[in-house]
């Protein structure tokens, strides 16, 4: 069984975000490692679907991760009234071009719009995915924060 107690332990070591990258991704996966292994401040955490939409045979997903503990009721149901507004074709730029670890957490400046739904000071993240071909969803992201910047790494279920 996933726990985030494992998958800490797991993502200690650059096996498993090679696993995560593939072959062709060697060197995002070092530098994906060595920020998370460095950081002061890490957390594996089960997402939140706030939002999915498909277009054309691919699904978009919005989810969320709390990494001071559970969101509330409250809280999800103000995020997802959000991420329910947000324009399809936004969630089908963002999905894709996300900054994902080892890129900080909302760094792209043209694919804002859904992680400015974030609440950092909460320990709130807010991101798109894109599930395409085969990719199933994703139930867990990885957050670390290394001198005061935030990284999140949504993990698929099936590399997992």
């Amino acid at each position: 069984m996933t726990t985030p107690e494992s998958l800490l332990a797991r993502f200690s070591d650059l096996a498993a975000f090679r696993k995560l990258f593939g072959f062709l991704l060697g060197g995002r996966a070092k530098r994906a490692h060595a920020i998370f292994a460095a950081a002061e401040k890490k957390a594996a955490r089960r997402t939140y679907g706030l939002d999915r939409r498909e277009h054309e045979g691919t699904v978009y997903v919005i989810k969320a991760i709390g990494v001071q503990g559970d969101l509330s009721r409250s809280t999800l149901d103000a995020l997802t009234r959000a991420a329910e507004m947000v324009p399809l074709g936004t969630v089908r730029y963002e999905g894709s071009n996300a900054a994902f670890l080892p890129v900080p957490f909302g760094s792209y400046e043209n694919a804002i719009d859904i992680t400015s739904l974030s609440r950092p000071e909460e320990g709130i993240f807010v991101f798109a995915v894109t599930l395409f071909g085969k990719k199933r969803d994703v139930s867990w992201a990885l957050w670390a924060n290394l001198d005061g910047v935030d990284y999140v790494l949504p993990l698929e279920d099936r590399k997992i």
